[in-house]
């Protein structure tokens, strides 16, 4: 739901700034003052929903376990390919393995007392941890 909110925001910041050239050859061609007083409000709406779609994507990267990949990936000079892997893996089984105790009747309860929001938070820990172990088990290869 936030992702798709965040295109739409995206899609209306894009028919906004059709709008502002089709408004500004408009008020060149004739060269009418009032005319390109509208591209200036339109032109801050449409800033407020770029915002917006960043704020909306940014919010559901950051609630994805893929974060860790991307913060390690940046701020760590050791992280490689190999821990890259070792936490998409790690940050999928937690997730997955929830939804599979969730469904079975057997585990219900056992699902519902964890909740999502635990499981996610094993999906970071796992992941992050994941992607030291695996940097550090297999280092990459310094070209000379």
């Amino acid at each position: 739901m936030i992702a798709e909110a965040g295109l739409a925001a995206l899609w209306f910041a894009a028919a906004l700034a059709a709008l502002q050239l089709a408004l500004a050859a408009i008020g060149i061609r004739r060269g009418d003052v009032e005319v390109m007083a509208a591209v200036r409000p339109v032109a801050v709406v449409q800033g407020l929903l770029a915002a917006l779609a960043m704020a909306l994507l940014i919010t559901c990267f950051l609630r994805s376990d893929m974060s860790v990949l991307l913060v390690a990936s940046c701020y760590w000079k050791r992280a490689n390919a190999w821990g890259a892997t070792a936490a998409i893996a790690a940050g999928a089984l937690f997730p997955i393995g929830y939804l599979v105790i969730e469904q079975l009747p057997s585990t219900e309860a056992f699902a519902k007392s964890i909740g999502p929001s635990w499981s996610g938070f094993a999906a970071y820990a796992f992941a992050a941890a994941a992607m030291v172990v695996g940097s550090l088990a297999r280092p990459a290869r310094r070209s000379a």
